[in-house]
C-alpha cells in the first residue's frame, strides 16, 4: 500500500515550498520528482496519480530492463514540489502566481532535485550505494511543469545531478495556432513584464480540457488552490521557455545526454535520445 507524506522544501532564497511524497512499502526502485502545471498543485485525483506513476514505471522499465526488475505498479516513490506561487506554497493573495523569472524557476527545481540526491546519500551506507544506478531519480512534469523539466535538462546553466531521465506529460512547448496570442500582444506583454513584473493576471482555464472524467474537471474547478493567477514576469518566462523548446536550437548544445519520454494525447511509451 502506498502512503503519503507532506513536508516543506526550503529554496535557496529561503522561500518554503510545499511537497508531497507517495511512498512505497519498502525501498523504492526509483524516485520520480514531479513538477505540476499552471494553476495546479498536484496531479489530479488519486486515480490520475496512480496512472502517472504507472507511466513512469513503464518508462523506467524500458530503459532499465537489463539493470533492475521493476514491477508494473507502485514501484517508485513519487515526490511533488509545489512551485512558488501555487497551491499550499502560497501564503497570501499577493503571492499567487509569483513564480519569478526563469532563473528563479530553474533555481527552485535545481534546489529541489539536488535535495533528493542529498537525502538518498544520507540514508545509504556508502557513496556507492547512493549512485544513480542504484536508486535512479527521474524528473517528471505536466504541462507548464513538463516544459520546465525539459528546459532544466536541456538548457540549464546549472550543474545537474545524475538524473536518470526526464518524463514530460503533455508539456507546454507550443500553443496551438488557433490559441496563440497576436505578436503585438506578446510584445506589449513582455514590455509590461519589465515594468511591472509582479502584476497579476487571472487567466481562467477550461476545466473540461483537464481530464476526460467530468467529475475530476469539476473538482479542479472548485479547488480554491487552483487560482488561475499568473504574473506578467511568470507568464513571459513560461512563454520564453516554450519558444526555446519549440525552436531548432532546443537541446543541440546540451552538455547532458539522457533519455526523454514524451506523452500527449496519443498513448505511447518509448525512449527518445536527444
Amino acid at each position: 500500500m502506498v502512503s503519503t507524506e507532506e513536508g516543506w522544501h526550503v529554496a535557496s532564497d529561503g522561500v518554503k515550498l510545499y511537497t508531497k511524497t507517495w511512498k512505497t512499502d519498502g525501498p523504492p526502485k526509483a524516485i520520480i520528482a514531479f513538477v505540476h502545471g499552471f494553476s495546479d498543485h498536484y496531479f489530479g485525483s488519486p486515480q490520475q496519480q496512480t496512472r502517472c506513476i504507472d507511466y513512469g514505471s513503464c518508462f523506467i522499465r524500458n530503459i532499465h530492463d537489463k539493470q533492475c526488475a521493476i514491477p508494473k505498479k507502485q514501484s517508485n516513490a513519487k515526490i511533488i514540489v509545489l512551485t512558488r506561487g501555487w497551491g499550499r506554497s502560497v501564503t497570501d493573495k499577493a503571492s499567487r502566481g509569483r513564480t519569478g523569472g526563469t532563473e528563479v524557476v530553474m533555481s527552485d527545481i535545481h534546489s529541489f532535485v539536488t535535495s533528493i540526491f542529498e537525502s538518498i546519500k544520507s540514508t545509504t551506507v556508502s557513496d556507492h550505494d547512493a549512485s544513480h544506478s542504484e536508486t535512479p531519480v527521474f524528473m517528471m512534469g505536466h504541462s507548464k511543469g513538463g516544459a520546465e523539466v525539459l528546459y532544466y535538462a536541456l538548457n540549464s546553466s546549472l550543474d545537474l545531478p545524475p538524473i536518470a531521465g526526464v518524463l514530460a506529460y503533455s508539456p507546454l512547448i507550443a500553443l496551438h495556432p488557433s490559441t496563440r496570442p497576436w505578436n503585438l500582444t506578446v510584445f506589449l506583454g513582455r514590455m509590461a513584464s519589465k515594468i511591472m513584473p509582479s502584476f497579476q493576471l487571472v487567466t481562467p482555464l477550461n476545466e473540461y480540457l483537464m481530464s476526460r472524467d467530468k467529475r475530476i474537471c469539476e473538482e479542479w474547478r472548485r479547488d480554491p488552490l487552483c487560482h488561475d493567477t499568473g504574473t506578467l514576469e511568470g507568464i513571459a518566462g513560461m512563454m520564453d521557455r516554450a519558444l526555446w523548446l519549440e525552436s531548432e536550437q532546443a537541446g543541440k548544445n546540451s552538455k547532458y545526454k539522457l533519455p526523454i519520454w514524451l506523452r500527449g494525447q496519443q498513448a505511447f511509451c518509448r525512449e527518445i535520445r536527444v
